[in-house]
């Protein structure tokens, strides 16, 4: 694709950053136009959520979802997004295929969630370029590192990524392995340093935000929200995930056994998800979560 001035530059400042892998990767990916498209905004503003795997993403993005000034608020800008776009659209590339987006998941702000890989795709499409003076940030972590290092190690080991899949193999107790939570723990720090040089690079601030602070009280996270983004937060607005957690006795053993073993000090996993029980009149075995 021949690529307009802007982003050409923007792509090259964003090489030494992110890293050629990732950007060669995500170029290889895509099927884009021959020439970069000029994309069209039905709203002012889009909303770019940076975050590692595990940090809460889909129960953050559903609560923003609630919000009427936003569509679907989704990793749409990884290359396996746009392909299913393009095919469920019937288009020919992957430039087309954020248009649809565009049109049809935006409304006052179009909203996106995602990893190295997501902003990658949004550079080489041309899309952060092209509406850089419209771009606002929010990075979001977790407190708990460890439980969201062990989340994912618990997921690679059973093949169960999401509470809709179903898993590949029986994780217990004993399957602990200090050497891959630990490993992820240093991955995402890696993965937010990252996040932090990419939005040195743009020139950008963005507003953290913290998974368990979310999961304690949604309805002030929204607020927040709705006042970094300048926005109206409707009264009384209902909130709905249709996201379902169940928290495991597992990872809580893994966590609290990683950290005695690294000689961590991090809050409790549990605390959050109890708390939130408490807010919906629940018992503690299910919840409404990430």
């Amino acid at each position: 694709m021949i690529r307009k001035p802007e982003t050409e530059q923007l792509v090259a400042d964003l090489l030494p950053v992110m890293g050629l892998r990732v950007l060669a990767r995500v170029v290889h990916e895509l099927k884009l136009p021959p020439e970069e498209p000029e994309y069209r905004l039905r709203g002012e503003k889009i909303l770019v959520m940076l975050f590692a795997a595990r940090a809460g993403s889909t129960y953050t993005g559903a609560l923003i979802q609630n919000l009427p000034q936003f569509g679907i608020f989704t990793e749409s800008l990884n290359p396996r997004a746009l392909e299913r776009a393009r095919l469920q659209y019937g288009l020919d590339d992957h430039g087309a295929a954020l248009q649809s987006l565009l049109d049809h998941r935006g409304r006052d702000i179009f909203g996106f969630r995602c990893t190295q890989i997501g902003l990658a795709g949004a550079a080489a499409t041309g899309l952060l370029s092209q509406f850089r003076d419209r771009l606002s940030f929010v990075i979001l972590r977790r407190r708990n590192v460890t439980a969201q290092a062990v989340s994912m190690v618990r997921a690679q080991l059973s093949g169960q990524f999401h509470s809709f899949q179903q898993a590949e193999k029986t994780v217990s107790i004993d399957d602990y392995d200090f050497e891959m939570i630990d490993n992820r723990r240093r991955k995402i720090d890696s993965i937010y340093s990252r996040h932090e040089k990419v939005l040195e690079a743009l020139g950008a601030t963005a507003h953290t935000v913290y998974y368990e602070d979310i999961v304690a009280d949604p309805g002030n996270f929204l607020v927040e929200l709705c006042r970094y983004l300048n926005i109206d937060m409707p009264p009384d607005l209902a909130l709905e995930t249709r996201v379902s957690k169940l928290p495991n006795r597992i990872n809580v053993r893994w966590i609290e056994r990683y950290n005695a073993e690294a000689g961590i000090a991090e809050p409790s996993a549990v605390r959050p998800i109890a708390g939130l029980l408490n807010k919906l009149g629940l018992p503690l075995g299910k919840s409404r979560g990430a």
